[in-house]
């Protein structure tokens, strides 16, 4: 895939691949607003770290008594 990051007057392109990390930066003081990272380690600590934050969400809906917050309506779905 071709990426195609444009802030103001600059503009960057770069080709990508799936699993390729995307990073910007939202100041005009880096040589470069985006870089991508190919790291597979990268990639699997991500992943990692979204799984483990989806299992916290569902555990603390389980707790919940009632529905009061999104979290909490997941268990009434």
């Amino acid at each position: 895939m071709h990426v195609v990051y444009q802030s103001g007057d600059r503009k960057e392109e770069a080709d990508v691949e799936k699993d390729d990390v995307i990073v910007t930066f939202y100041t005009d003081e880096f040589d470069k607003r985006m870089i991508v990272v190919k790291s597979a380690e990268w990639t699997a600590n991500i992943t990692a770290y979204e799984k483990r934050m989806e299992e916290v969400k569902w555990k603390q809906a389980e707790q919940c008594a009632e529905p009061c917050c999104d979290e909490c309506n997941l268990k009434a779905a």
